[in-house]
C-alpha cells in the first residue's frame, strides 16, 4: 500500500489530483473538488470494534472518521484508520448535533502530522434501534435509512486555501448502525459519489433478484418449479415495495433480503455490515 503523504499541503493536494482521487465540478460558486470514483473505503477492523463499543441503542452518536489517501497497486483507497468522537448536543436522542470540537478535529485532518499524514475528514453519525416499542431487530434494520435531515446534510463541504487561492473540497456521510449482535453496518451516502439513501440501490438489488426468478420460473421443466420461481419473484417484489413504506418489519424484511444478497454476491457497493473485521465500502464510477 502506497500512502499519499507530503509535508507540505500544496504537494498533497497535487498529488491527489495526479492520482485521481478528486474531480473538480463545474457550475459551483467557488471552485469545487470531489471524490472521484472509482474508489474504496476501507475502514480497519479497531475502528470498527469502537463503533461497536461505543454505539447507544437509544442515542445517536457521530463524529469524524480519519480517513487516509492512499493506493493498492492501481486502486484509490481511503483507509479509515481512526476515530475522533464529538459529543451530541442534540437534546432529540433521535437526532445529531455536534459541539465546536468537530471543527478543531477537521483542522487537524487537512493540517496533518510533520511526517506529512494528512485525512479526509468524513463526518458519521448513528441511528439508534431502540426504544420504539418494537423488537431492536426490526428496527436496526428499518433504521438503515437516511432521513430526510440527513440528505440535506449528505455532502459536507471544507473551504481550504493554497497559495492564498480558496477552494472547497467536498466528501461524503457515512451512517453507522450496530445490531444487538454486534453486527456494524456502515453506509456512504451523498458527496456527489453515492445515493443520498440505500432505498434505491436496494430496490435495484431486489428488482434484479426478482427478474431472475421470474426467468428461472418460466424456463423451469416441472409445473411445481415454475409456480415456485413466480411465487418467489412476486414474493421478492412485495419486499422491495417495502423499502418505500414506513412499516417496520416489511422495510426490515426489505433490508435483510438485500445485505443477504450483497453477502452472496460479495457486494459491497455503498454499503455492508461487518463483524470483527475489516469494513469494505465500494464506490463504483
Amino acid at each position: 500500500m502506497k500512502y499519499i503523504r507530503t509535508r507540505n499541503f500544496k504537494d498533497w493536494f497535487i498529488d491527489l489530483l495526479n492520482f485521481g482521487f478528486l474531480k473538480l465540478v463545474e457550475n459551483e460558486p467557488l471552485r469545487t473538488y470531489y471524490l472521484k470514483p472509482p474508489l474504496q473505503i476501507i475502514v480497519k477492523k479497531k475502528v470498527v470494534d469502537s463503533l461497536s463499543r461505543r454505539y447507544r441503542s437509544d442515542y445517536e452518536i457521530g463524529g469524524i472518521l480519519l480517513a487516509e489517501p492512499a493506493r493498492i497497486g492501481l486502486v484509490n483507497v481511503l483507509l479509515v484508520d481512526g476515530v475522533r468522537y464529538v459529543r451530541n448536543m442534540s437534546r432529540d436522542p433521535g437526532a445529531y448535533q455536534a459541539n465546536i470540537s468537530m471543527k478543531k478535529y477537521i483542522r487537524e485532518c487537512f493540517q496533518g502530522t510533520k511526517s506529512g499524514k494528512r485525512h479526509f475528514p468524513i463526518k458519521f453519525h448513528s441511528h439508534p434501534r431502540g426504544p420504539n416499542g418494537l423488537p431492536e431487530m426490526f428496527m436496526t434494520y428499518f433504521q438503515m435509512s437516511t432521513s430526510e435531515s440527513d440528505k440535506k446534510r449528505a455532502t459536507s463541504r471544507y473551504r481550504v486555501t493554497c497559495k492564498k487561492c480558496p477552494f472547497v473540497i467536498a466528501l461524503p456521510s457515512i451512517l453507522c448502525i450496530v445490531s444487538d449482535d454486534n453486527e456494524v453496518f456502515l453506509g456512504v451516502y451523498g458527496g456527489n459519489i453515492a445515493p443520498k439513501d440505500f432505498v434505491e440501490y436496494g430496490e435495484k438489488i431486489l428488482c434484479k433478484m426478482s427478474d431472475e426468478a421470474m426467468s428461472r420460473g418460466l424456463e423451469a421443466k416441472s409445473l411445481f418449479n415454475k409456480i415456485t420461481g413466480i411465487i418467489s419473484a412476486l414474493g421478492i417484489s412485495i419486499a422491495a415495495s417495502g423499502f418505500r413504506m414506513s412499516n417496520p418489519q416489511l422495510r426490515s424484511f426489505a433490508m435483510q433480503i438485500v445485505l443477504l444478497r450483497k453477502s452472496m454476491k460479495t457486494d459491497d457497493n455503498y454499503f455492508t455490515m461487518v463483524k470483527n473485521e475489516d469494513a469494505v465500502v465500494e464506490i463504483p464510477s
